[in-house]
């Protein structure tokens, strides 16, 4: 009786430190961040949601989530806590957000750049300051129409090509000669080798492998807790990044000095002049090198990737016409992107407060059934349906801020299907292994596969 009574007095003891505990936790969060918002003065009230505790936020959740395979489950605890209103209010990177995941709200924030500008955790340390996806405004607008022509216009398409189908070529037949791969790594390999390549025509050697390096930490820190602490992902991201732009520094002072003139991306940037017939500075020139080589090298790798081991799996799927936007759709490199709240904004009757981050979640509507019927499910013909949802696909972005260097990726993905489809064939060795979702969708054993000529 004694040890039952003593059970009793624990527990009760247990849930009021719990109940104190979240109390706590509400009320800092409130006084942080919502009390100065003024709501009951304006009568605006935030979108349904938690705030979590300061700094830290729901991030324990959202990590638990995608670190137990299922990351949807973020969505869709939400969806069942609050209702599917499709803005919910959070939390995450240190700061208080509102996370988007219908596909009407996507839109509305992907395409008001007047209101909703770049916002991507820790912008200067991560992805530069003079880089096309920090800045705003006009000069936004120039650097993307510079960065469009050097990259996913015609006749940038046309230099690549060449170049692409070598590498194509040459990194297949390797790959059948060895006979057993890893997938992710041969991914990885040839994508960067076809990025240096054509952005600044090197070849695979040491100073190339160092510069796969630091965007390997450089891509694993993009996504993390903004916090610049030896040992984080986001300090090896941070001094990655900043070796980066050194390396690239002295590749274009090299170039100067030569004087001479290369067949490639960063000669366009390099050429390029505004109006007024200025060139771009060499903060921009290596800023936005870093920016376009991290889109075309990480949205590349992984679909290629996911490409072979969605046709290992469904190898009836191989003719299909719609193979790539599937595994766009399905795999999600991107879940999410950021934008911050320049001015109040009221939309549906709920306030998106000015300085606040926003989260469109652009994995969202690919894995919602009323979009996609039975969105786990790899089926390339979903695209031939009359009705298919085509606003609710949006794997690079939207609005003027869609990655610049999603035509480029698509071509690389194109070219290599087109090739892999006419001569190889190849068997994934564990269909079943789990797939890792941080920073970016990956099987957690690299994908092991046996690879030969048909």
């Amino acid at each position: 009786m004694a040890s039952y009574s003593t059970a009793i007095a624990v527990s009760a003891v247990l849930g009021a430190a719990t109940v104190l505990l979240l109390c706590t936790r509400d009320f800092l969060s409130y006084w942080l961040y919502v009390r100065p918002l003024k709501l009951n003065a304006t009568g605006s009230k935030l979108p349904p949601g938690s705030l979590g505790w300061p700094f830290f936020g729901e991030m324990r959740d959202f990590l638990k989530c995608f670190k137990n395979q299922k990351p949807d489950l973020f969505v869709q605890a939400r969806e069942d806590r609050y209702g599917k209103a499709g803005l919910y209010t959070t939390s995450m990177f240190g700061v208080p957000s509102i996370m988007a995941t219908k596909t009407e709200t996507l839109r509305f924030l992907l395409k008001r750049d007047d209101v909703f500008g770049p916002g991507w955790p820790s912008m200067s340390a991560i992805m530069g300051k003079h880089s096309v996806v920090s800045v705003t405004g006009e000069l936004h607008k120039s650097l993307r129409r510079y960065l469009f022509d050097a990259i996913s216009s015609p006749q940038g398409m046309r230099l690549a090509i060449p170049h692409l189908d070598a590498s194509m070529r040459s990194n297949l037949k390797q790959w059948a000669d060895q006979g057993s791969i890893n997938i992710r790594e041969c991914t990885r390999n040839l994508t960067f080798y076809n990025i240096v390549d054509n952005f600044l025509s090197m070849k695979p050697s040491p100073e190339v492998d160092a510069i796969q390096r630091d965007y390997g930490m450089y891509m694993d820190g993009i996504r993390a807790i903004p916090v610049y602490l030896p040992g984080t992902a986001h300090y090896r991201a941070a001094n990655s990044r900043r070796r980066l732009k050194g390396r690239f520094q002295e590749i274009i002072d090299t170039r100067r000095a030569a004087n001479v003139h290369h067949n490639d991306f960063l000669q366009s940037l390099m050429d390029a002049r505004s109006a007024d017939g200025e060139p771009l500075t060499d903060e921009q020139l290596t800023d936005n090198l870093i920016s376009l080589m991290l889109a075309g090298y990480e949205s590349s790798a992984y679909s290629m990737m996911w490409v072979l081991i969605l046709l290992a799996k469904h190898p009836e799927c191989l003719a299909k016409l719609r193979v790539i936007d599937e595994t766009l759709r399905l795999v999600n490199v991107a879940p999410m992107v950021f934008r911050t709240v320049l001015q109040d904004v009221t939309y549906k009757g709920y306030l998106i407060p000015k300085g606040w981050k926003v989260m469109p979640w652009l994995r969202a509507p690919h894995m919602d059934p009323d979009c996609f019927p039975e969105p786990e499910r790899f089926n390339p013909d979903r695209w031939d349906a009359k009705d298919v949802n085509h606003e609710a696909f949006n794997p690079f972005g939207g609005g003027i801020r869609t990655c610049v260097g999603n035509q480029f990726a698509r071509l690389q993905v194109s070219m290599f299907l087109h090739h892999l489809s006419l001569g190889y064939r190849w068997e994934l060795l564990n269909p079943d292994a789990k797939v890792d979702h941080l920073p970016h969708p990956r099987p957690s054993d690299g994908g092991p596969m046996v690879f030969s000529t048909l």
